[in-house]
């Protein structure tokens, strides 16, 4: 037991008052009892609880104031106590007076004497049933909290207002998010809400505007699937810690049928306005209700001028008795729907014959039906029947089938012909005579005429019903309505398979060598010419490989000429299987052959062909008995690095392949002997370009678009330039080509969007609204999402009205591709940018393909510009393309406008726009501001106002 010492002056008494203090006020029961049993103290608190007065309890036992088991267990608990060391505690229920029960925690301790000896043991008593009470409370009032939030079937969350930390989460959250409960607990909200804090904000504004109490979010589970949620939260006080608990409902599947349903109201309304039949409604007195925007196409009259009005007002006055016997029907019970041919009143005074069907709606409150315009039907069945006498007694044969190509009619001579009978062919297509010698593409080419002139005529190969194929002549006309719609095509054809055998055979001798069957040296020269303007129009390469057998002359000597010309024929064999369907190989004469490699991406892709080419060769072979090995020098030039036209690709491949024999035969040696030099400078530029991108070294120059004729600037182009830190400021053509067929042009391309689009909302702030075209470099427009970048990069710029930019594609790389060129353009101008021919008048067949090209502009070429002036031929090319542009309904602008005779010029020719250096040069984009506002039209143009006028 402590023992209090007296310090620093402090007497006994002071330390016996503060005993007695101490024991008298403390709440607690305290008594001391000897080892016999007898109370030697019990302090006020003990006294009360027992309802005893202290004289009556001091000196009394425990058997004199408790039941003998009780007395028992107390007096063996106290001589436990006094004979252990340490102090003992523990919990129990003990009674007081009146039967007064309590649980106590009762704290004893072992009283000695100074030598050790135990005399008696000291208790202290605190009654902790109010304490267990309230933790019973606490204990039950958590299971019923965590029996609704852990099992139940909600996802709910528990979240920390401070700092969005997710303090709890029930199982369903768990299985819900994909986390377990330890890893949900080391999130916060924000790393599974997608929305911005802006857009977090928003939506809770939106929330209290509407009086909603729940929150529409996007949350992202743990393996990367997005889902919209529908979320209750509130406050939960917990302690004293305040919490806010989520309710999740998942509405991802609510909408997404949301907006399936939109989606296919949307479609019901699209289909209903699209559909070309009129779709209508009556009230029960014939009022027009509803009615499509096809009664508009049809009567002429608006909708608004109709809705309300009676049927009969729109109908001839002859057909009023029909048309109202059909309703009497109708509404009578006698018939449920009802067909007619009627004809319906023209806003222009004239008539339409109508096929309608009409039924009573429920009820017969009115009627619902269709009406289809047959006019044009009518009127090519009565052109049928007139052309009928002439058709069946044609010396051709003669096919007529719908829009949809299905077979209508054949005249007797088509039977003769081909050798079906008419009921074997009709509802068929055409293609029951296909002879599978056409490509998909020569029938696209044919229907894309047909599309757009209305007609095609040409060869073609078909097969007759006993699989015997034959070569026709064959027209085909595509018969219109007054509308412009085809109601029918008609194909006239003639066998034409003798003289196109006769014609065969006459090429055959004329352009292909008589022992080998390979194109002779006029055929290699034509289709080096064809392959050399295609490379030109695709910026792609070419090559010849001249190829000469070695010892040929010995083999022949030895063996014989027949055996000569049996390897001739083999090796002939032997190249044309080794061969690209894009590649020729040809005979010149003797042994000497040439190989023409078209379409080539790099000089790798050559190198390999050639190695193939040697290793087929020297194959070993049979001939009659005779074992022959053989090889070839190879000799081979590329186009454009070695020569542009035929005479000199030949003389430099040759002029190799001489070479190759000096170095030892069998073996190929390109023309360039510094090819290799050539490809590391090409890299080495490469690497620089990229550094220059990275180091802000490009920059941007502008130079300004004119209206001529109104004075008005109307844009500028972007022009790129590298700002050399060595070799100053150069143009494009210095640095373009070194990366135009690399992944590189595609960066610097995305570079030069960005800054022209920033450069545009640069001006745009500052009042200068000003359109911008870009020029996009083949590669990067054909990059598989280069009209999604371009929509995120224009997105960025909100401000900028979207026609404000323009593209600028090379005719060339429209031509590559048309189909896919022509679909990227129209994404592109379904943006609202448009999109313009640069360098028009350099490609391949331009007139042939321009309307599949669907480009706002043709840009006219600045050679045929610069040169027009001196160049009748010029001058003739620019005059076509103007009026090109205005057939085809396309702007045009002429670049290369170098001085203000060139601007004159245009104008009297009817080109109003125009840029070049006889209006402005390039600029730096600072400048060009000053220069819009000083702009003022030069006076020889006003001069050729007055003469174009």
């Amino acid at each position: 037991m402590a023992t209090f010492h007296p310090q620093d002056g402090h007497s006994l008494d002071t330390e016996l008052s503060f005993y007695r203090t101490l024991y008298l006020s403390m709440p607690e029961f305290v008594w001391m009892r000897d080892l016999q049993g007898c109370y030697l103290a019990a302090n006020p608190s003990y006294c009360t609880f027992m309802g005893r007065p202290e004289a009556e309890i001091l000196g009394q036992s425990c058997e004199e104031l408790f039941p003998e088991e009780t007395s028992e267990r107390l007096l063996r608990q106290d001589r436990e106590v006094a004979e252990a060391a340490q102090p003992r505690q523990y919990e129990t229920w003990i009674e007081g007076a009146g039967g007064n029960r309590i649980l106590a925690d009762i704290v004893k301790v072992g009283v000695r004497r100074d030598d050790g000896t135990p005399i008696g043991v000291l208790g202290l008593a605190r009654d902790v049933a109010e304490r267990r009470s309230a933790e019973e409370i606490l204990r039950a009032s958590e299971e019923r909290y965590r029996s609704f939030f852990a099992d139940s079937r909600a996802v709910m969350l528990l979240i920390d207002p401070q700092d969005g930390r997710i303090v709890d989460a029930n199982d369903a959250a768990c299985a819900f998010y994909g986390y377990d409960a330890a890893q949900i607990r080391q999130l916060r909200i924000r790393d599974i809400n997608m929305l911005s804090p802006e857009e977090v904000a928003h939506e809770m504004r939106r929330a209290r505007e509407q009086s909603r109490d729940h929150f529409y979010f996007t949350h992202r589970l743990a393996d990367g699937r997005i889902r919209d949620v529908e979320v209750l939260s509130g406050p939960l006080t917990i302690g004293s810690q305040t919490l806010l608990y989520s309710i999740i409902h998942d509405i991802t599947d609510q909408r997404r049928a949301e907006a399936q349903v939109a989606a296919s109201e949307a479609h019901y309304r699209n289909v209903v306005n699209q559909v070309q039949d009129v779709i209508f409604q009556t009230d029960e007195k014939g009022r027009w209700t509803f009615l499509n925007p096809a009664w508009e196409r049809i009567t002429g009259f608006s909708l608004s001028e109709s809705l309300g009005k009676s049927y009969l007002d729109f109908i001839h006055p002859d057909d009023h008795e029909l048309a109202g016997t059909i309703y009497d029907r109708l509404f009578s019970g006698q018939a449920e729907t009802l067909s007619h041919e009627i004809r319906l009143l023209h806003r222009d005074g004239g008539l339409r014959v109508i096929e309608g069907s009409v039924r009573a709606t429920s009820g017969s409150v009115g009627s619902s039906g269709t009406l289809r315009d047959v006019t044009e039907k009518r009127r090519a069945e009565e052109q049928q029947r007139l052309a009928a006498s002439v058709f069946d007694h044609a010396h051709d044969g003669i096919v007529i089938t719908d829009p949809c190509e299905r077979i209508l009619d054949v005249n007797d001579t088509f039977c003769q012909l081909t050798g079906f009978s008419r009921e074997e062919v009709l509802g068929k297509t055409p293609r029951i005579l296909s002879s599978g010698r056409q490509s998909p593409e020569f029938y696209s080419r044919m229907w894309e005429s047909l599309r757009s002139h209305g007609h095609w005529q040409g060869e073609i190969w078909n097969r007759r019903k006993n699989g015997e194929s034959y070569v026709e002549w064959l027209t085909i006309t595509a018969v219109l309505t007054p509308s412009g719609e085809i109601s029918h095509y008609v194909g006239v054809f003639s066998d034409i398979t003798q003289s196109k055998r006769h014609e065969q055979e006459l090429d055959t001798v004329a352009h292909y060598d008589a022992l080998t069957g390979l194109p002779n040296r006029k055929l290699l020269n034509d289709r080096v010419a064809a392959a050399l303007d295609k490379a030109a129009a695709s910026s792609k390469k070419l090559g010849i490989a001249c190829l000469d057998l070695d010892e040929f002359r010995a083999i022949n000597d030895k063996l014989g000429h027949r055996i000569g010309d049996l390897l001739l024929t083999a090796i002939a064999q032997r190249l044309t299987a080794c061969l690209r369907p894009q590649d020729t190989a040809a005979r010149l004469g003797g042994d000497e052959f040439v190989v023409l490699l078209g379409e080539l991406e790099s000089i790798d892709e050559a190198e390999h062909a050639l190695k193939r080419i040697l290793e087929t060769i020297s194959q070993s072979l049979q001939l009659e008995g005779h074992p022959i090995e053989v090889s070839a020098s190879i000799g081979f030039t590329l186009y454009p690095s070695d020569g542009d036209d035929v005479d000199t690709l030949l003389r430099h491949a040759d002029q190799a392949m001489y070479h190759a024999k000096e170095l030892g035969r069998n073996r190929y040696h390109l023309f360039d002997p510094e090819h290799g030099r050539r490809v590391q400078v090409h890299r080495d530029v490469r690497v620089q370009i990229e550094g220059a991108l990275e180091r802000n070294e490009l920059v941007l120059f502008y130079q300004p678009k004119v209206d001529m004729r109104t004075g008005r600037v109307l844009g500028a182009e972007a022009l790129i330039r590298w700002n050399h830190p060595e070799r100053g400021l150069l143009g494009p053509g210095a640095f373009l080509p070194h990366i135009e067929d690399s992944d590189l042009i595609v960066k610097v391309g995305a570079w030069v969007l960005e800054e022209a689009l920033r450069q545009m909302a640069d001006w745009h702030r500052n009042g200068l609204h000003l359109p911008v075209s870009v020029n996009v470099a083949p590669r990067q427009l054909q990059t598989p999402d280069f009209c999604k970048r371009l929509a995120q990069l224009m997105a960025t710029y909100p401000d900028l009205p979207s026609n404000i930019l323009q593209l600028e594609v090379l005719e060339s790389t429209a031509l590559d591709d048309m189909k896919r060129i022509g679909e990227i353009i129209q994404q592109c101008r379904e943006l609202g940018v448009t999109v313009a021919l640069d360098d028009f008048g350099t490609g391949y067949s331009t007139l042939t393909y321009l309307k599949r090209i669907p480009a706002d502009q043709l840009k006219i070429d600045k050679s045929f510009v610069g040169d027009m002036l001196g160049d009748p031929e010029a001058q003739a090319i620019v005059e076509a393309v103007i009026g090109l542009a205005e057939a085809f309904k396309r702007t045009v602008i002429a670049e290369g406008a170098e001085t203000p005779e060139h601007c004159a010029m245009l104008l009297r020719m009817g080109c109003d726009v125009a840029q070049g250096y006889g209006i402005a040069k390039p600029m730096p984009s600072a400048d060009v501001p000053g220069w819009v506002a000083a702009f003022k039209p030069h006076p020889l143009w006003t001069t050729s106002f007055a003469a174009s006028a």
